[in-house]
C-alpha cells in the first residue's frame, strides 16, 4: 500500500503511540483530588502549555475537545449565542470545509445573514470583498488557514489587518496547517483557532479549540457543555488523558523534524507536479505551487474520471481521495473547485495527493505510472 491522503488523517507517530499506552494505563481520573492522580492532571496541564507555547498564547486559552468538528461547531456557537452578540450577519469563505459551511448553513436556516466570501482560482479570498461586505452587525467571520481538498494558504496577516478593529469574532480552521505554517495569537488577529491530533500524526478523537480569552470575557461566550469543572467549566467531561498527552507528544516529535519533514514534502509535491505537467500537459492543477500547503496537490487529468480512478487506483494499492474525506461518497461536484472556477467536469474529474514524512520519490513515480497507464485505459 501507498498511502497519499495525509489530508484525510496521518498515521500515529511512535511518541503519541508509547503516550496513549502509558497514560492509558495511569487510569486515575484528573479531577480527582488524592495524590495518585496528580501526575494525571499534571499530563492535561503540560499538554496545554505546550500547545500555549507553540501557539503563541496563553495557557488558560486552550480547552481540548473530541477534533476539529467540535472545535467548529464550539466556535460558531460561541459567536453566535453570545449575549452581546453585534448582529446577525456571518462571513466565511466559498471554500470553507463541511464543518465549518454547514455550520453556517444551519444558523442561515435559523435566521442568520450568510455571505460566502469568493475566492480566485488559486483559492485565495478576495480580500476587497471582506473589506467592503464587513459591517457593523458582523457578528462571525470563519476563515480556514489551509484548505483541504487543494492546500490553499492563506494570507492570515492580511485578513487579520482588515478584522483587528472589527467587532466580529475571527475564527480560523489550522487543521491542515498546524505545525507547518506560522499560526502565533499575540501577532494575529484570531479569536478562535480549531486544531485536530490525527493531521499531524496524533491521535484520533482530540483536538483543541484556542478562545481568546480577552474576547470571552468581553462578550461573555457561552460554554459548550455544562457539568463538572473540566476545561474551566467550559466542555464539562472526563478528561481524555491519554489522548491529550499523546497529541501533545505528536507535536512534539513533528517539532523536532519540522525542517527536514517540510523540505521532504516540498521535493515530493515539486516532483509529482513536474511529473503531471510532464505526462499530461493538459492537466490542470488547481492552486498554484507558491499558493500551496508542500503537503497538497489536486489535479484534474482530462480524460480520467475521478471517481473510477480512484477505484483502479485502490485496487493497484494506492490510497488517494477525491476531495474532502468528510464529504466522500457524495456524487455532486466539489464545491471548493467550483468555487475556484473549476468546470463541473473538472471537479468531478480532480484527484488530491497528499503527503506525509513517510513517503518516498519512488512511490510518486510509480503513482505518475499507474496515472499514464489509466488514461491510456480511458479510465
Amino acid at each position: 500500500m501507498i498511502y497519499f491522503d495525509h489530508a484525510a488523517t496521518s498515521p500515529l507517530c511512535a511518541s503519541a503511540r508509547e503516550a496513549l499506552i502509558r497514560w492509558q494505563e495511569l487510569y486515575f481520573n484528573s479531577s480527582s483530588q488524592y495524590q495518585a492522580a496528580m501526575p494525571v492532571r499534571e499530563a492535561v496541564e503540560s499538554a496545554r502549555a505546550d500547545f500555549a507555547r507553540q501557539l503563541h498564547s496563553e495557557a488558560y486559552e486552550i480547552y481540548f475537545t473530541s477534533g476539529a468538528t467540535e472545535s467548529n461547531n464550539w466556535a460558531f456557537f460561541s459567536a453566535l449565542h453570545q449575549p452581546r452578540r453585534p448582529g446577525k450577519h456571518i462571513l466565511i469563505s466559498s471554500i470553507e470545509h463541511p464543518s465549518v459551511r454547514e455550520c453556517a448553513f444551519f444558523y442561515r436556516r435559523q435566521g442568520f445573514e450568510l455571505e460566502l466570501i469568493p475566492v480566485d482560482t488559486d483559492g485565495r479570498i478576495d480580500l476587497d470583498f471582506l473589506r467592503q461586505h464587513l459591517r457593523a452587525d458582523t457578528c462571525l467571520v470563519s476563515i480556514m488557514a489551509v484548505n483541504n481538498e487543494v492546500g490553499t494558504i492563506q494570507d492570515l496577516e492580511a485578513i487579520s489587518e482588515i478584522l483587528r478593529n472589527s467587532s466580529a469574532l475571527f475564527h480560523c480552521d489550522a487543521v491542515q496547517a498546524f505545525p507547518y505554517i506560522p499560526l502565533e495569537m499575540d501577532r494575529l488577529a484570531i479569536d478562535l483557532l480549531s486544531l485536530s491530533a490525527h493531521k499531524f500524526n496524533g491521535p484520533k478523537g482530540v483536538g483543541l479549540l484556542y478562545m481568546r480569552e480577552s474576547k470571552r470575557r468581553e462578550l461573555e461566550l457561552p460554554a459548550m457543555l455544562y457539568g463538572g469543572p473540566q476545561e474551566r467549566e467550559r466542555r464539562a467531561g472526563t478528561s481524555p488523558v491519554p489522548l491529550v498527552a499523546a497529541m501533545a507528544a505528536a507535536l512534539s516529535e513533528k517539532l523536532d523534524k519540522f525542517s527536514e519533514d517540510l523540505a521532504h514534502l516540498r521535493v515530493l509535491s515539486q516532483a509529482l507536479e513536474a511529473g503531471l505537467r510532464d505526462r499530461f500537459p493538459d492537466c490542470r492543477i488547481h492552486c498554484r505551487s507558491e499558493f500551496r500547503h508542500p503537503g497538497h496537490l489536486n489535479v484534474s487529468i482530462p480524460g480520467l474520471s475521478g471517481e473510477t480512478a480512484l477505484i483502479a487506483l485502490d485496487m493497484a494499492g494506492f490510497c488517494v481521495s477525491h476531495g474532502s474525506a468528510c464529504a466522500s461518497g457524495s456524487l455532486d461536484p466539489s464545491p471548493v473547485l467550483l468555487a475556484m472556477g473549476a468546470s463541473r467536469d473538472e471537479a468531478q474529474s480532480s484527484l488530491r495527493f497528499s503527503f506525509g514524512a513517510s513517503n518516498q520519490l519512488e512511490e510518486v513515480d510509480l503513482l505518475l505510472t499507474e496515472l499514464e497507464n489509466l488514461r491510456a485505459w480511458n479510465l
